[in-house]
């Protein structure tokens, strides 16, 4: 993808790189319409016990939980495995646990009255052990990665591609992004 200037002549933006893929979360977190539609953010660099740090909890309108990993670079197998290895350790969690990581998230509010005034319903439903939606954000994807994801999605594995493109002018960063 490029983006140009509607200059004579027109000049292509330079793609540029992400310093730090906390960059890319702060942005989401307070403009998550942007890149992932509906969602509710409700937990950043959560721990799972089991050693490991999800980038980014959300839930939508549906009460489904949405588990999101962000790569600075290109999302190969490995991206894949993580979020099926954080998806088994939300299966095992429970609404107390999610409501706990929203608080500290929210600084105390309640997860279930956020989601009900952002969808505009009682979001009564919310379940960590039913099929939670899985998203990798990523600059690009390895095509092993790719294929593994299309092979899960065919088994019913809920997992949404998210590429970003990043630009540059006079100092200011763009960034665009597209569901695969």
């Amino acid at each position: 993808m490029s983006i140009w200037t509607m200059s004579t002549p027109p000049v292509a933006l330079p793609r540029i790189k992400l310093e730090k893929v906390s960059e890319l979360a702060h942005m989401i977190v307070t403009a998550p319409k942007m890149p992932l539609g509906d969602w509710m953010i409700m937990g950043r660099q959560v721990a799972t016990g089991w050693g490991g740090v999800i980038d980014l909890l959300a839930i939508d309108a549906n009460g489904s939980v949405i588990l999101i990993q962000l790569e600075r670079e290109i999302a190969d197998r490995s991206a894949v495995a993580t979020v099926l290895n954080y998806a088994s350790w939300l299966q095992n969690s429970s609404l107390c646990e999610l409501e706990a990581i929203y608080g500290i998230f929210s600084s105390g509010r309640s997860l279930l009255d956020d989601a009900a005034e952002r969808f505009g319903a009682f979001v009564s439903t919310i379940n960590p052990a039913s099929n939670p939606q899985l998203a990798i954000v990523a600059l690009d994807f390895a095509p092993d990665a790719s294929r593994t994801i299309s092979y899960l999605v065919s088994r019913g594995v809920m997992i949404t591609r998210i590429q970003y493109w990043l630009f540059e002018i006079d100092n200011h960063r763009l960034v665009t992004f597209k569901t695969l």
